[in-house]
């Protein structure tokens, strides 16, 4: 569709890397367990995902292109749904790798 529109893929996921390397070293800094660091990096790009389906979305609708609207708002309704799965589980993620630092250290 992005393209269909006279955009770049290409773009977008220049962004999308941009965001999970700083993503990626803020969270390094926190945690040295993997579980953690996967879990903050899919929340932060399940919003960064989100945030651009609404910006497809608002695209759509001021250039007309409301055909694309539905496929957009479903696959949008997806990635919140993945969010708010991944948000309830972040806690887990910190406690399990609390868990190993703490017998790492014993």
């Amino acid at each position: 569709m992005i393209t269909q529109l006279g955009g770049s893929v290409s773009t977008v996921k220049s962004m999308m890397g941009s965001l999970m390397g700083a993503g990626q070293s803020i969270s390094t800094e926190f945690f040295r367990d993997e579980l953690a660091k996967n879990f903050l990096s899919d929340y932060a790009a399940e919003h960064f995902e989100i945030a651009s389906y609404k910006a497809l979305i608002a695209t759509a609708e001021q250039i007309g292109e409301h055909e694309c609207i539905p496929v957009l708002e479903e696959i949008l309704s997806e990635e919140e749904a993945m969010a708010r799965w991944l948000e309830e589980r972040i806690p887990f993620a910190v406690r399990e790798s609390l868990k190993k630092t703490s017998s790492a250290a014993s």
